[in-house]
């Protein structure tokens, strides 16, 4: 099995080249992280873990709190190793459920700091349009005889 290797990136725009291919793959779950990247004009910490020179986790802190890829059990550890040599302390941490939690257990158990998982969302996703069905009639011009009808409708939309 190849070795993992995080990369710290010098920008989030030099992270976002790194990391963007990966990140796209499952872009609703990384859309925070693409557009914090996208409009950054510095991070405190980019990284991308990467196997056989391949992205397979990235993480992100451009604000208050650390962004996190979804990303394997090695990878977690191998980015927690890397953060720990960085700094001694992270004010939050947000990203899928899963990756978060093992993010946090590995980084108080290397560290002894704790931070917290610092906002539980969800992801929806469009995957499928369904066309809506034509109501019957037809457009037509309104007559003075919709006036009423048209006046009701006005009002109730506060046109």
């Amino acid at each position: 099995m190849t070795n993992l290797v995080v990369r710290r990136h010098p920008a989030a725009q030099v992270f976002l080249s790194r990391a963007q291919g990966f990140l796209a793959r499952r872009e609703a779950e990384n859309v925070l992280m693409l557009g914090v990247a996208s409009s950054a004009t510095e991070a405190e910490h980019a990284l991308t873990v990467d196997r056989g020179g391949v992205c397979v986790m990235a993480a992100l802190q451009s604000g208050a709190n650390l962004i996190l890829s979804r990303g394997q059990p090695a990878a977690i550890e191998a980015l927690v190793k890397q953060l720990s040599a960085d700094t001694s302390s992270l004010p939050g941490v947000i990203g899928p459920a899963r990756t978060t939690e093992s993010f946090l257990e590995s980084w108080h158990a290397r560290t002894g700091h704790e931070t917290r998982f610092q906002m539980h969302s969800r992801v929806h996703e469009l995957t499928e349009v369904i066309p809506l069905r034509r109501p019957p009639g037809v457009f037509r011009r309104a007559a003075m005889s919709d006036v009423e009808s048209l006046a009701g409708w006005a009002d109730a939309l506060n046109v």
